[in-house]
């Protein structure tokens, strides 16, 4: 994200000492094939090089034309016929700048002067263009606008702009140049031409278009510009989760005393202990005693695999493991029983005992020091053991049966900031704000606000590949953040408005990830984490992860950028 990071072709003066050497280059170049042709005698051939065109392009759009095709190919010469008359040929040209530029007229080469235009090539001619596209003011041009739910990307062209969802649903602002409509001759001397192709990432799947956009079919073509054809395009392509087909249950093998099978077959255990079940089924498991034993309960992974009834039903929702425990006839057992708790809850290491829902439970000895762990409901923390269990001093306690053992366990109100307002109710959790004043009604407390202008830095710490001489590069910028409850949305990444990054605010974190256009290529902030310190004045610090591409070079994964951040007003 920092701007001298990818540098795009600088504006050319006309005159620059490096365009100069080029021309000359490609005069020499263009000299010697003429007097090497006329030096043989035309060589066979009834044709000679009768000029060429070079074309240098500054800011990020394209230049096409008889065997132009820049950035990709940019010089080009030309033939006619020995004997003819004819001393130039007209070569058609057009300039395409990419969405959020258009054409500089002024700083471009003034045989240039507009978007589609003939240049003449006379016999000998090296021709040099220079051709600059600028970025669009946020007034200029007509505005697209992408909304992307999380589960993958749009791509719009020209310019191949990101707009990214992976974690988070985003939003996207670009300009697009205008089109220019005559309304003396009714004529549309040009149109824009927007590509939009929704890309979903792995798990998810693409669910189609709303907005200006609509149907099924993942890339889109929109003509922008003139009579009946919108002056602006909104749209939103939405991404949805592909379902898992199946799930895999596990039932752990009895070592004896009896056997665990499903009522559908596909588990008998010993034997056969895992199957493949599709997803969303429901599955009943039920036990069979050998003679000698008696069953010691079920436990698993879910907390519908509880108890000690005849059976368990439970929904294949993920992979699930469940199982249960047979006891001999002369092994003792002993009762571990819990006073149901307020806020929270208390279970055993293998789910035989889940209080508030099953409070009590026989074990055998056998299974000695039985663990318990408490967990407190949201808004709520651990504070002590009572009964059996007092003598534990964190949430989980471990009892030693040799008797019957009975605890109770107590949770309060977490109030982590000292304003008396329980957490799972405060407007602003890290900060005490008894008044819970909340100005604007986001539902995040004015102490807890990060709506306003920063002042960012950023270092390159780590760059991997061709990036590796990025690092110890600065750069300076401004950003504004708007809060929206948990949600923020950052603008003006590198100096430009229309640079916007999602993210989201929890405690005393902030994560954003998201693309943008910079240097000809695009930038997308993989994952950036930043610790905010709410003390006056506010500031934040952290760690950005990013990878950069033009199409041309790349800089993968795994590029490390350092922040620091501090609230202006």
């Amino acid at each position: 994200m920092l701007s001298n990071r990818h540098n795009a072709p600088e504006n050319r003066a006309r005159n620059s000492p490096l365009l100069l050497i080029r021309l000359l280059l490609f005069s020499i170049v263009l000299m010697l094939g003429i007097v090497s042709i006329m030096a043989s005698g035309g060589g066979g051939k009834d044709t000679y090089p009768v000029g060429g065109i070079e074309v240098f392009i500054s800011g990020q759009g394209k230049v096409t034309g008889d065997g132009i095709d820049c950035p990709s190919d940019c010089r080009e010469n030309y033939d006619f016929e020995l004997g003819d008359e004819v001393d130039s040929l007209e070569k058609p040209m057009s300039a395409n700048p990419y969405i959020d530029y258009k054409l500089d007229e002024d700083a471009s080469s003034p045989s240039f002067s507009g978007e589609g235009q003939v240049i003449s090539v006379d016999s000998g001619d090296a021709i040099s263009l220079t051709v600059v596209f600028v970025e669009l003011n946020n007034d200029e041009g007509m505005p697209l606008a992408l909304s992307i739910s999380v589960g993958g990307q749009v791509v719009a062209d020209p310019g191949g702009r990101v707009c990214d969802a992976e974690t988070t649903a985003s939003s996207c602002d670009h300009r697009v140049a205008d089109a220019i409509y005559s309304s003396v001759t009714g004529q549309i001397q040009k149109r824009r031409r927007i590509n939009l192709q929704a890309i979903p990432y792995s798990g998810y799947a693409f669910a189609g278009w709303q907005g200006d956009c609509s149907g099924s079919e993942a890339e889109q073509e929109h003509i922008l510009g003139g009579p009946g054809d919108p002056m602006a395009l909104s749209c939103s392509a939405l991404f949805e989760a592909v379902p898992v087909a199946d799930y895999t249950l596990s039932v752990p093998e009895p070592a004896e005393g009896g056997s665990i099978a499903s009522i559908s077959g596909a588990i008998n255990c010993p034997g056969t202990c895992s199957a493949s079940i599709p997803a969303d089924t429901e599955v009943e498991l039920f036990y069979t005693l050998d003679g000698g034993f008696q069953f010691g309960g079920w436990s698993g992974d879910t907390e519908d695999c509880s108890g000690s009834g005849s059976s368990v039903t439970f929904t294949m929702t993920s992979d699930t493991s469940c199982g249960g425990s047979f006891i001999a006839d002369n092994e003792t057992q002993y009762t571990v029983s819990l006073t149901a708790p307020e806020n929270g809850t208390v279970t055993s290491a293998g789910n035989e005992l889940n209080c508030g829902a099953t409070c009590s439970h026989d074990f055998p000895q056998s299974a000695s020091p039985v663990t318990l762990t408490a967990t407190p409901d949201t808004g709520y923390k651990f504070t002590s053991w009572g009964g059996d269990c007092a003598s534990a001093s964190t949430n989980m306690a471990e009892l030693v049966l040799d008797g019957n053992k009975s605890c109770t366990v107590s949770f309060t109100v977490l109030d982590s900031d000292g304003d008396g307002v329980a957490e799972n109710v405060d407007n602003c959790p890290v900060v005490a704000n008894a008044d819970q004043l909340d100005s604007d009604g986001d539902g995040a407390g004015d102490l807890c606000e990060l709506t306003g202008t920063w002042d960012f830095r950023t270092e390159v710490t780590v760059a991997t590949g061709g990036c590796s001489g990025e690092v110890g590069i600065s750069d300076n910028y401004t950003i504004d953040i708007d809060q929206n409850g948990q949600n923020v949305t950052l603008s003006g990444f590198i100096g430009v408005a229309t640079n916007v990054l999602q993210g989201s605010v929890d405690g005393s974190t902030l994560t954003y990830s998201g693309s943008y256009p910079e240097d000809g290529g695009t930038t997308t902030q993989e994952r950036t984490e930043l610790t905010i310190d709410w003390n006056p004045p506010i500031s934040m610090t952290g760690v950005e992860e990013w990878s950069w591409t033009d199409g041309k070079s790349t800089c993968p994964s795994g590029n490390e950028s350092e922040i620091n951040a501090t609230f202006r007003n």
